[in-house]
């Protein structure tokens, strides 16, 4: 009995340090494993690419549409149903801001764009909002033109999702999603940077989004299919807009007072460095066993609660120079 009990103790000594080693061994082999997993690669090219651009290049290059989608917000755009359609409700689920702050280019550029002179600053947004919106206009033109023939030819056809483009590949021209997560980047980052020589382009921007939301609220088309575009299509988002242009003119402090006369709240986050190891938004974070990257730094950027139609032109009212 003594030998067999001194066998099976001999024997589990022996496996409990097999194990041990092996976990050992698992250990220091994790950080080069981890460097070949293609999630983990793919992150480390996203930095190789942002390290090989200058800001000018960065900004040029922010209507990629592939940086805005992966890693992305980790919402279903599809999935979403709101109790309303036109007028487009207040959504505090709205995806539009988290998809922006995903993008490492975006960061990289809030980091970048805080070191030059303001002016400086200024004169680089405005060049790439007066192009990047010719782009959009043009791309918007021929959506909406597909969506409206579409029913036209079957009146009674189901709504359908609009399928919009969010993957870009090398050679290719960004598609619309493209250039409206630029613009609405560029005017949140003139917001964030208070650039008040910006908002001259940003009010252009403001009043081509409600252009859309006043065409758009009078269609005829179904209603999912205009708060569809209103809200993924569009730059009609309300809370980025009313922050690019209230930021872009008055303090923090002032901004963060209008908003609390409204009944609105100063959302306020920290973004890494683009180079950060792992962001919030990078998966191995969002399933929850590893933590966002924050050795490098981060840099403070805020916005506006979710707002309905009437809060939004009332805060314009306080910033813009123009009706």
């Amino acid at each position: 009995m003594r030998k067999s009990a001194l066998h099976v103790a001999r024997c589990l000594s022996a496996a409990i340090l097999a194990v041990c080693t092996l976990a050992s061994v698992s250990s220091s082999q994790d950080p080069p494993q981890a460097a070949r997993s293609p999630l983990m690669a793919r992150i480390q090219a996203q930095i190789d690419e942002l390290d090989g651009e200058s800001t000018q290049e960065s900004l040029e290059n922010l209507s990629d549409v592939n940086m805005f989608f992966w890693p992305g917000a980790g919402v279903d755009m599809g999935g979403i149903s709101p109790t309303q359609y036109i007028p487009v409700p207040s959504d505090e689920n709205d995806w539009t801001l988290a998809t922006i702050y995903s993008n490492r280019r975006f960061c990289k550029l809030l980091h970048e764009m805080a070191e030059l002179p303001k002016s400086e600053a200024a004169a680089a947004i405005n060049a790439e909002l007066e192009t990047a919106l010719q782009s959009y206009r043009e791309l918007e033109r021929r959506e909406i033109e597909g969506i409206q023939r579409s029913y036209v030819e079957n009146p009674d056809r189901e709504p359908l999702p609009i399928g919009f483009v969010i993957e870009q590949h090398e050679g290719e021209d960004p598609p619309i999603l493209g250039y409206r997560y630029k613009i609405l980047s560029l005017v949140l980052l003139a917001g964030s940077l208070e650039l008040d020589e910006c908002l001259p382009s940003i009010e252009v921007i403001v009043q081509e989004a409600k252009r859309q939301r006043d065409g758009l609220y009078e269609s005829s088309l179904p209603p999912i299919v205009r708060y569809q575009f209103l809200k993924a299509g569009s730059l009609y988002s309300r809370e980025i807009l009313a922050t690019g242009v209230l930021r872009s003119t008055c303090s923090s402090a002032e901004f963060g007072k209008l908003l609390e006369a409204s009944g609105l709240a100063l959302c306020a986050t920290e973004l890494p460095p683009y180079n950060a190891a792992l962001t919030r938004f990078d998966l191995p974070v969002r399933s929850g066993p590893l933590s966002a990257d924050f050795t490098g730094g981060s840099k403070g950027i805020a916005c506006a609660s979710a707002m309905d139609d009437d809060q939004f032109e009332a805060l314009l009212k306080f910033g813009m120079t123009s009706p």
